[in-house]
């Protein structure tokens, strides 16, 4: 499954659908520091998800930053509630 992000202050993404711009997406009192594309991929051997980051936001003139962001995004989305 692919869908948008955006990193705010280095630390909190927002994960949307590839539907809406980057730029419409905000977090109050947090600057956006990077934006793209993530996709989201199951490893049954591994039993978790990996992340892939990439790309870039032309409406924010952000580019991802790979690894980067998937490292943090992976630990919102494996984290248990």
């Amino acid at each position: 499954m692919v869908m948008k992000y955006v990193m705010f202050d280095f630390v909190y993404p927002v994960i949307f659908s590839i539907c809406m711009p980057h730029n419409q997406v905000s977090y109050k009192g947090l600057k956006p520091t990077s934006a793209g594309f993530v996709k989201f991929i199951w490893d049954d051997e591994k039993q978790e998800v990996d992340v892939i980051c990439y790309g870039e936001s032309i409406s924010l003139e952000l580019k991802s930053l790979g690894c980067i962001d998937a490292d943090i995004i992976k630990t919102f989305v494996s984290s248990e509630v």
